[in-house]
């Protein structure tokens, strides 16, 4: 640059450098990287996942309806890679069919890994 000295272009690389080095710091504190010594280690970050399956069923009770209901979506969960320990029932309802003397059931199950 003209009227600059070399001294001016040293001073904005070294400032260059430290402004990179803060951001590395700051991806790394978000990322779980430790840096040690200038080098980057990659850490286990823990992240729990948690995701929905919600199943409706036809039978001839409310309960029934709400009982089969409740199996499909445990069954959406366990193929979707959930054990029936990390889920819970989030939610259901019940309503009466068409159909005289049945029911529909609609459950909600909540996983977490």
């Amino acid at each position: 640059m003209a009227g600059s000295s070399p001294g001016d272009h040293e001073q904005g690389g070294t400032t260059m450098k430290k402004m990179l080095g803060a951001a590395v710091l700051a991806a790394a504190a978000l990322t779980g990287v430790v840096v040690s010594g200038g080098i980057a280690v990659a850490q286990p970050v823990s992240a729990v996942q948690s995701a929905s399956f919600t199943a409706t069923a036809l039978g001839v009770s409310p309960s029934h309806a709400t009982i089969r209901a409740e199996g499909y979506a445990y069954g959406k969960a366990a193929a979707a890679g959930y054990q029936r320990s990390q889920c819970y029932v989030y939610g259901s309802s019940v309503r009466a069919s068409d159909l005289p003397g049945t029911w529909y059931g609609t459950v909600t199950v909540a996983c977490q890994s």
